[in-house]
């Protein structure tokens, strides 16, 4: 898939313009309870152009800079933090395995964004879907601004990063495609096993946990199925606690 990606953030850089700079998030992570965190899924737009699946990254893609175009901001490698959270890719494994040109600590975030908006007259992001990220855009974006009797070229606008992406995922390549069959196929025998549950006495939570069986036992679930009693007028609450008869 390294190539779909690469040929994905081609396309992304030649919408922008090679006086533009995109910026892109993952997902944040969603606590639970105390010390537990609910399963982490990668914002849909940035697993589009990366396959990059861990938490507490950023995607920057500067058309023409020198340095190279792809840059991954990321958890850097945390020995301990492994043993309770599982591997992390840290900055070599970024570079490696999701081809970035170059990758840096995602703490860094600030000192970077300032450094790449440099020579860019156009900032792509899409404001308020993450609080942090967007005070690291604007704050960086206010400084170089602020700093423009320095001389060079400075961005005069941010400008929202959704139409483009989601633009460009109207159309599905022979890969996707392909991916949307399996995840398709996945989904009936989730299905045919939740109808081979569905047997006079049984709670909705189990039939749940057929569904729940054969789609994460091939490592995601895409979408929940609607597996209600009789008596359960409202198809969207998730109880899950009424006997099916």
């Amino acid at each position: 898939m390294s190539h779909e990606y690469k040929k994905r953030r081609n396309k992304l850089s030649r919408l922008i313009g090679r006086d533009s700079i995109a910026i892109l998030p993952t997902s944040s992570i969603k606590m639970r309870s105390r010390d537990t965190d609910y399963p982490f899924r990668a914002n849909s737009d940035f697993y589009y152009f990366t396959g990059f699946s861990e938490p507490e990254a950023l995607m920057i893609l500067a058309p023409g800079r020198p340095e190279g175009e792809f840059v991954l901001l990321v958890r850097p490698k945390d020995p301990l933090k492994e043993i309770w959270d599982g591997y992390m890719e840290g900055i070599s494994g970024a570079k490696r395995n999701y081809l970035a040109d170059e990758a840096f600590k995602i703490e860094d975030v600030d000192s970077i964004l300032s450094t790449m908006f440099h020579n860019r007259q156009k900032v792509f992001y899409t404001l308020g879907n993450d609080e942090n990220y967007d005070k690291s855009v604007v704050n960086a974006f206010n400084q170089i601004r602020a700093n423009q009797r320095r001389g060079g070229v400075v961005p005069t606008e941010i400008i929202s990063l959704e139409p483009l992406i989601h633009e460009m995922r109207l159309i599905k390549s022979r890969e996707e495609i392909r991916l949307m069959k399996k995840s398709a196929k996945i989904s009936v025998e989730a299905h045919y096993r939740v109808m081979d549950e569905c047997n006079d006495g049984v709670f909705e939570y189990q039939i749940d946990a057929a569904n729940l069986n054969t789609n994460l036992g091939n490592t995601e679930l895409s979408l929940r199925i609607i597996d209600r009693s009789f008596w359960s007028k409202c198809l969207t609450y998730i109880t899950l606690k009424t006997r099916v008869n």
